[in-house]
């Protein structure tokens, strides 16, 4: 028997098809998926990004079909008989990907919230004890309450970076330099200064910010409360309620997302600062996702690799994911482990019903549970039996076993 053909090989075979049954002949599942003119169609815009193919190119972010304008990002999913079984190819020119450097910011990330944010604590906390007046006293307290802004009310650096003894170790300093306050009595006046004052209006503002995203509700919610579709333990919602607080906020169907990792016993998603570790080192990965919802499963995808904890290769966005109609409207559940995917389209789930695993496929930096729900295309707002309030970024939710 010979090797397996693997995924540039097919794509490469199926762009050079010249006729509608060499495509068919290189692709066979994704002809009848997609249909002929629909193919072509992507075939010859294609071409008009980059010219006449001229192969599949393997790069560390991907595969690119290139020619001589430039290269396309593509991706795909091979049969047994190494023939193309799934086609996703990019809807613009390809250009070096932002998560190329993404090792370095995770880096970078968890070194601020573990060595930097605490050391500048300990220094805002140690300038407010030496203030030599309230007017010092206040221009140096503005530095304090950004920082105390950032990390509790924008979660930046993440909090499940910090292990849980970390955590309260910062609390204990933020209570200390709130403790200097008792030495102000004794101290001159003073004045603010302006930058202290400019730096006050920082504060308030970016409160008010947080404020207001954690408020924020769409005009509709789902019709009827779903159930958590996670595994027990502890989930913190890395992504999740208004504009600033929310990255998914900027496209309609994802509007009102969530992303949601689970925490391990130390209150971190993953231990230790290395970015290289295997996605299955991360307290998320691997447990069980069950239906969140009653419905008819209308799309449901699998085999798609998982990515490297840190950096995204190009690939569907939702990677491997199913999709529950419930009548009302969709919900879907993306990023899953490929090999795990449970269901297929036309399946009847009900409420508790697995579906699949927590994976890292898909557009995902990190193994997580992206979960949405859409109506007629435009982003409702989740609710959940037995959890009160909205799911904003920084929630804690205890699953029960």
């Amino acid at each position: 028997m010979g090797r397996r053909r693997g995924a540039a090989e097919a794509l490469d075979a199926f762009f050079r098809a010249g006729s509608e049954a060499e495509r068919y002949a290189a692709a066979p599942r994704v002809v009848e998926a997609v249909g002929q003119p629909r193919l072509a169609a992507i075939l010859a815009g294609t071409r008009e990004r980059i010219g006449p193919f001229e192969g599949v190119e393997e790069r560390p972010d991907g595969l690119f079909a290139r020619g001589p304008r430039g290269r396309v990002a593509v991706a795909g999913q091979v049969d047994d008989e190494g023939r193309l079984a799934a086609l996703y190819v990019a809807g613009r020119p390809a250009a070096r990907s932002p998560w190329r450097a993404a090792p370095a910011l995770r880096a970078a990330r968890v070194w601020s919230a573990r060595v930097v944010w605490p050391l500048a604590l300990v220094a805002a906390g140690a300038a407010l004890w030496t203030a030599g007046s309230a007017g010092e006293w206040l221009d140096r307290a503005a530095v304090v309450g950004f920082l105390l802004v950032m990390a509790f009310g924008f979660k930046a650096p993440s909090a499940t970076d910090l292990p849980r003894w970390a955590r309260w170790a910062l609390a204990a300093l933020t209570v200390a330099s709130a403790a200097s306050a008792v030495r102000l009595p004794g101290r001159p006046r003073g004045t603010v200064s302006l930058w202290g004052a400019v730096e006050w209006v920082l504060v308030a503002a970016l409160a008010a910010v947080v404020a207001s995203s954690r408020r924020a509700r769409a005009a509709e919610t789902v019709s009827s409360p779903l159930r958590l579709p996670l595994d027990p333990g502890v989930w913190w919602v890395m992504q999740g309620g208004g504009r600033w607080l929310n990255h998914h906020h900027v496209v309609p169907e994802q509007r009102w997302a969530v992303d949601l990792v689970k925490l391990g016993p130390d209150g971190t998603r993953a231990p230790g600062l290395r970015i290289d570790r295997d996605a299955s080192t991360y307290a998320a990965y691997g447990t069980p996702l069950y239906a969140p919802c009653a419905g008819t499963v209308v799309r449901a995808a699998d085999g798609w690799p998982d990515q490297a904890p840190g950096r995204v290769v190009f690939a569907p966005p939702a990677g491997n994911h199913v999709a529950i109609d419930t009548g009302r409207e969709h919900v879907l559940l993306a990023h899953l482990r490929p090999g795990t995917v449970r269901v297929r389209v036309g399946d009847r789930v009900a409420v508790g019903d697995r579906l699949g695993e927590v994976g890292n496929s898909g557009n995902s930096t990190e193994p997580h549970l992206h979960l949405q729900a859409d109506r007629d295309g435009r982003s409702v707002q989740l609710r959940f039996e037995g959890v009160r309030g909205r799911l904003r970024r920084g929630r804690r939710i205890s699953v029960p076993g």
